[in-house]
């Protein structure tokens, strides 16, 4: 393998680890069979679509972190950020982000598992 095929996936794995850590909270959710999506609203509460209806959860992700989020999922997916991110989650699942006055100053997402 040569060299600069080591680097760049070694600057891949970090991103991965730095992505995955940032997800920490919500990881839980993307690993059970009945949730479909998983969003974030304004009200920094996450949400959750399942096969029985919506649930709110105990998960509060504050607007900072929600923008690091936005920040680096946006670089994860090799993307300049704008107000909407769109892309895929190291797990496969997509990944739909809106910050600024599209959504009234506010960062929020949604993540649609992988059917």
């Amino acid at each position: 393998m040569s060299n600069e095929i080591t680097k760049k996936q070694k600057f891949y794995d970090e991103k991965l680890g730095y992505t995955t850590s940032l997800l920490s909270d919500i990881m839980p959710f993307l690993k059970r069979e009945d949730v479909t999506e998983i969003m974030l609203n304004g009200d920094a509460k996450i949400r959750l679509d399942t096969f029985n209806g919506t649930q709110i959860t105990d998960v509060i992700i504050s607007q900072e972190k929600a923008e690091i989020i936005l920040k680096t999922l946006s670089n994860f997916n090799n993307k300049a950020k704008t107000n909407i991110v769109s892309g895929i989650l190291p797990t496969g699942d997509r990944f739909e982000g809106i910050t600024g006055k599209a959504s009234h100053n506010k960062t929020i997402f949604a993540i649609r598992k992988k059917a």
